[in-house]
This record gives structure tokens, C-alpha cells and sequence, in this order.
């Protein structure tokens, strides 16, 4: 979704187009933008019908109601009213960085067992632990919570997006009470608290914005490198998180997106008042003169077209992309195809056509991370259960890449472990990456359990 800014410079660049028509008539340019503008309307109209309106219920209500205790504002937006307590927000903020950068720091192991919580984050979860037991029990018999959502709302550039990072704060604060349980060798109140992250998780993975599914896709990442360094967590547990196709999700995300951002600049072409700033930015890069016609009555055509060709466009992009898995599309050829085709008019399709491609591989990445998950906790259940690492797992295909599958090998020595028969190139941290790539390699000893 763009923003105001990137208005601007998208209104201000349209003139570089409109000189690119100038061989074609102003009637010609607005009849064709007319026709290929009502084909998408009714493209996103019918998308759009399946993410009615809906309104706050009562356990969205509590929900927002304790977290804002734990300082947490869980939905950040112009629908709803946030009711955070100053005194409550600063006791967060003064442990937010650290509980950052523990789940940093795990997010890179590739072996256990869990690191141990630092004393402030420690101390925080003690003085909260009734708001957090609270919240866990909410999510855990109360009715789904259900937050105020209208798409009109995002297709005005001045409303701006919630950020979702409450509900990724939040579920962070789960697992570490999960932790807490673990180390207190207590495994079913820490696979209850497990239980209640993955319940969190489906309410944020369940928003059809960009920006949900992103940060859903980050909370997913942060159970996934728990789980893995913890004992006793249930197979059961990582087995629902491989009940949803992410690539798929990640599509549906990446057409809402696209037909949102449509309807926005359409609202924003018919605006009857458009604000001063946009026409005296254009004037200024494209001033008309005697030499050239001026760009202004091409303007608001040129933009519709352009508008509608690239969301054209992007839309049969993601219907090729259904299907398809990380492991079996160059990632980088399909994304520099996607980008030639763009006519060499539409300048602003070009300009404003930012990298689908990496979001999308970002579920099918999830997916892969959830398999190894899956695959560590069946490996330490049955330990547990044998006395020693099993000689093989029952599932080592690759259910995310059909031509692939997972290394299992228990050493001499003892020690398990897992990878996945290929590697990727785009898989590469950089020191100061906040958010890593979870390792597709475990290892673990019996000695640790």
C-alpha cells in the first residue's frame, strides 16, 4: 500500500508517461482507460466480497483490554480505540530490546537447549504473570476475537495501516512464559501456553492485509526456533502448523494488496478536490511551456491507465504463481520477466512495482521451517518414548518441495540431525539482521533432554 509520499512522486512521475502518449489523442487515451479501469473494478469487487466488514466483538474487547495492561497495543489503527496506561507501556518498553534480542539470538541456533531468560525479562514476566495467565485462558475458552475491519478504509491514502507489532510483542510474551513452564520442568502447563501462541497466531494470520501476514509469518518463525530447543513439547502441537499452505496465503495477501492499492488511486483520481500539493509538484516537473503540450489533460488518464495495466498484470502474476514452490521457480528470472513486460509507456508501473516475489517465497520458507519443526519434535517423542534416537522418521518428504526431502542421520556418538537436501542462495543473514533465517539444520543430544 502506498502512502501519502509515494503519491506525490507517483502523480509527479505520471508526466514522464503522459509525454510517452502524446502521439495518442486524449479521447483514445480516456476511452481505453475507461474500459480497462471497469474490467478491474469488477475483478476487485468480486475479490474483495469474501473480506466483508466487520465489527469489534466482546473478546476482542478483553483482549485488547489486558494486553493494554502489558502496555501492548494489539491494534493500532483508526477503528479502534487504544487503551494503553503510560505506566504499564514504559515497564514494556524497558525489557522490549532485550526480549528482541533473545529471540534473535535463538532464531540463529541450530542446536539446543533453550537459552536461559535474562533476569529483566524474568522479572518482568513475574510481576505480569496474572495478565499473562489471564490472556492465556481468554484465547484459550472465550469466543474468537474479532477486531473492526472495513477495506474501504485502506483505499484512502490518508488512513494509515495498523503496524500488527502488539500482537507479535505479545505472542512473544507467551513464549516466554512457555519457557518459563519448561524450565520449571512443568510440560503441560508449557504446552498450554504453546497451544494459546498458536490460537494468537490464527487470529493475526487470519487479517487479509500485507502487513499481517508478514508479521504472522515472524511470530510463526519465533514458535518454530522455541519449540525446537524445547523437551516434551507434543507432536500434536507442530502438526497444526503444517495444516496451512503459506504460499498460498501469502498470494491471497498479495491480491488484496494489489486491489486495495487499485482502488485507492482510483478514490484518488475521482477526488473532486485533490490536495494543492500534487498538481503544484507536477507543474514544477513537468511545467507546460510552447514546446510541448501540457501534460495536465493527459494527467488523470495516463494514471488510470497505468494504474489499471499494472494491476492487471500483477494479478495474473500471482494466479501463475499458484502452485508453484520455492524450490522449483528461479525465484530471480521469474521476477526480472515479471518486470520486462511492463510496457515501456506505463513509467509508473515501472517505477512503483516493488519485489511480490520475495514475499511470496517468504510462506513457502515458513513452510519448510515448519516441517523441520514437526520433524524435531516427532524425533524427541520418540526418543523419549525409546530411550534412544530412532534409526529413521516416518515422513521425510518434502511436503513443500515434492522433489525434496529431509537428511535424517543419528552419529556414533549420538547426536541427531536434520537438513534439507538443498540449500538456497537467498538464504543469507547478515549480522545485524533482526529478523534471521531460521537454520533448515537441527542437532540435538540425548544428554540434553
Amino acid at each position: 500500500m502506498c502512502v501519502s509520499k509515494n503519491r506525490l512522486k507517483i502523480l509527479a512521475f505520471s508526466g514522464m508517461g503522459a509525454l510517452g502518449l502524446s502521439l495518442v489523442t486524449w479521447a483514445g487515451i480516456n476511452g481505453i482507460a475507461k474500459q480497462q479501469t471497469a474490467e478491474i473494478d469488477k475483478i476487485a469487487a468480486k475479490f474483495l466480497q469474501q473480506y466483508p466488514a466487520t465489527k469489534r466483538n466482546a473478546s476482542a474487547e478483553i483482549l485488547d483490554s489486558l494486553s493494554a495492561g502489558l502496555g501492548l497495543d494489539l491494534m493500532s489503527d483508526g477503528l479502534t480505540t487504544s487503551s494503553l496506561v503510560p505506566s504499564e507501556t514504559a515497564d514494556f518498553q524497558s525489557v522490549r530490546e532485550a526480549v528482541n534480542d533473545y529471540f534473535t539470538a535463538q532464531r540463529k541456533k541450530e542446536q539446543g537447549p533453550i537459552a536461559p531468560i535474562p533476569e529483566p525479562i524474568q522479572i518482568y514476566l513475574s510481576n505480569n504473570q496474572t495478565a499473562l495467565t489471564q490472556i492465556q485462558k481468554h484465547l484459550q475458552s472465550q469466543e474468537a476475537p474479532v477486531w473492526s475491519f472495513d477495506a474501504e478504509w485502506y483505499t484512502d491514502f490518508e488512513n494509515a495501516y495498523p503496524s500488527y507489532l502488539g500482537f507479535s510483542e505479545l505472542h512473544k510474551l507467551l513464549l516466554l512464559n512457555a519457557i518459563n513452564h519448561a524450565q520449571q520442568n512443568q510440560p503441560a502447563q508449557m504446552a498450554s501456553v504453546l497451544d494459546a501462541a498458536q490460537s494468537l497466531g490464527k487470529i493475526l494470520e487470519g487479517q487479509p492485509t500485507l502487513i499481517s501476514y508478514l508479521v504472522s509469518l515472524l511470530a510463526m518463525d519465533d514458535t518454530f526456533a522455541i519449540m525446537r530447543s524445547l523437551e516434551n513439547v507434543p507432536p500434536e502441537l507442530s502438526a497444526q502448523l503444517l495444516t496451512v499452505d503459506q504460499q498460498q496465503l501469502g498470494i491471497d495477501r498479495l491480491r488484496f494488496e494489489n486491489f486495495i492499492s487499485y482502488q485507492a488511486m482510483t478514490n484518488a483520481l475521482n477526488d473532486p478536490n485533490p490536495p494543492a500539493s500534487e498538481k503544484l509538484l507536477i507543474d514544477e516537473l513537468v511545467p507546460p511551456g510552447p514546446a510541448m503540450i501540457s501534460t495536465n489533460i493527459f494527467d488523470k488518464p495516463y494514471i488510470a491507465l497505468s494504474t489499471a495495466d499494472i494491476t492487471d498484470r500483477q494479478e495474473k502474476y500471482y494466479e501463475q504463481m499458484i502452485g508453484e514452490n520455492i524450490c522449483s521457480v528461479d525465484i530471480d528470472a521469474t521476477d526480472e520477466g515479471f518486470a520486462r513486460a511492463i510496457p515501456w509507456w506505463n513509467v509508473l508501473g515501472q517505477m512503483a512495482t516493488p519485489n511480490f516475489i520475495a514475499q511470496w517465497r517468504k510462506g513457502g520458507d515458513l513452510m519448510l521451517s515448519a516441517e523441520l519443526t514437526h520433524l524435531v519434535m516427532q524425533a524427541k517423542a520418540l526418543a523419549a518414548e525409546q530411550g534412544h534416537w530412532p534409526a529413521t522418521l516416518p515422513i521425510l518428504a518434502s511436503q513443500a518441495c515434492p522433489d525434496e526431502h529431509w537428511v535424517y542421520e543419528v552419529s556414533p556418538e549420538g547426536e541427531m540431525s536434520l537438513s534439507f537436501s538443498r540449500e538456497f542462495d537467498w538464504r543469507v543473514n547478515s549480522p545485524d539482521d533482526p529478523y534471521p533465517y531460521l537454520p533448515l539444520t537441527y542437532r540435538a543430544n540425548l544428554s540434553e533432554s
